[in-house]
Order: C-alpha cells, then sequence, then structure tokens
C-alpha cells in the first residue's frame, strides 16, 4: 500500500526517473554538470502517437511522453515557426536532440551559436520557448539538461553522448 502511494505520488508530479533512461555515470553526470548546469531524467509517460491538440507534458521541457505522428525536421526554428511540443517529442522518440533557449535569457551571441550547431547536425533541433525554467535546456528521449547562459561545453558534450539514443533510433 505505501509502495503504491509512493509510485503514485512521483507520477502526478512528473519528477520521477524514467525507468526508460539508464543511471548516468559519475564520468557523465560530471561532464555534464558543469558551468552551473544540471541533468536530470525527468519525463512524462507514453509513447503513444496522439493528435499534437491531445498531447499534455508535465515535464518542461518536455523529454518523452505521448505525441503527434509526425517528428519535426531538424534545424534552427524561431517563435514565429516553431514545432509544437507534440512534434518535437516525437524527434526525441526517433534519437533527436532538441536544444531550447529562452529567448529574452540569452545573448545574441549565444543565438549564434546555437544557429551553427543546427546547421553543423543533422540531428538537432534549435527551438526557442518562453517559459524555459533555464535559459538553455537540451533534451533526448528521457534526458534533459537545463544550463545559464554560455553553457555550450555541456550542451555540446550532451549532444554528443545522447543524439540517437531514442528507442525508435536510427533515424540520424
Amino acid at each position: 500500500m505505501v509502495l503504491l502511494g509512493v509510485v503514485g505520488f512521483s507520477l502526478l508530479r512528473g519528477g520521477a526517473r524514467s525507468p526508460e533512461a539508464p543511471e548516468l555515470t559519475g564520468e557523465q553526470r560530471a561532464a555534464l554538470e558543469q558551468q552551473g548546469c544540471t541533468v536530470d531524467s525527468r519525463a512524462d509517460e507514453g509513447r503513444s502517437h496522439v493528435p499534437a491538440a491531445e498531447a499534455q507534458y508535465s515535464v518542461n521541457p518536455p523529454a518523452g511522453g505521448n505525441h503527434d505522428a509526425v517528428p519535426s525536421p531538424a534545424g534552427f526554428y524561431d517563435l514565429a515557426n516553431a514545432p509544437s511540443d507534440a512534434h518535437l517529442v516525437h524527434s526525441l522518440e526517433h534519437g533527436f536532440v532538441v536544444v531550447w533557449y529562452r529567448p529574452d535569457g540569452v545573448a545574441p551571441a549565444t543565438v549564434d551559436r546555437l544557429r551553427e550547431l543546427a546547421r553543423g547536425h543533422r540531428w538537432v533541433i534549435v527551438v526557442p520557448r518562453l517559459a524555459l525554467p533555464a535559459a538553455l535546456a537540451a533534451t533526448a528521449w528521457h534526458r534533459r539538461l537545463l544550463c545559464p547562459d554560455g553553457a555550450d561545453g555541456p550542451l555540446g558534450t550532451f549532444v554528443t553522448e545522447f543524439r540517437n539514443a531514442g528507442p525508435e533510433k536510427g533515424f540520424v
């Protein structure tokens, strides 16, 4: 009974470590948790295709969960053409890495570096997010990295470490 209550509470708060994400090694965690970054494996449950309007995420930014049937292509997006979360989560399932930035939280030079990152990697999607809880974030399937502006090292390490790591990998 107590175990059932703990599991239920974890699911409700959306903060439980995903069973799909193996524990990080000490070396991986140390490489990612530099320059003020934090890493976790918070993600919503599910992998089903649902209409984009029905996909709901309690984790911000999302790193898994039910999603639209159409993934987003790699590239750099701005606020005018940013894909929906439901499309981005489908891309994560295919092994893409989504790099998020808060437009009012990063310097123009950071946006330029993110644009170059998207140009240089066919498995990276860069997208703005107004409600991002950090200046920068990166997500892969059931992995999240939250960073302050200028944390290029951990961001690059995350992209290298977790690209093509989704449950339907092989697209990148």
